[in-house]
């Protein structure tokens, strides 16, 4: 999997991503530890509903869950 800038492509609506971002205060750019997702008329937000207070550069789709052979 690749990163994609969201200069390039927004995830689907609802769809659980991991984010990377420039936390605004600092400009720190980093991985976020959680999983996030886009809503189209509000924007970014963590998967516990809380908004993503960060400018977000890139993002993810999760891997595939392990399935046991």
């Amino acid at each position: 999997m690749q990163w994609i800038l969201v200069s390039e492509k927004l995830p689907k609506e609802d769809m659980l991503v991991l984010l990377t971002l420039s936390v605004l205060d600092t400009g720190e750019t980093c991985t976020a530890p959680q999983t996030a997702f886009y809503d189209y008329d509000f924007g970014w937000f963590f998967e516990n509903e809380e908004p993503v207070e960060a400018e977000i550069i890139a993002w993810m789709p999760l891997p595939k869950p392990y399935e046991v052979e």
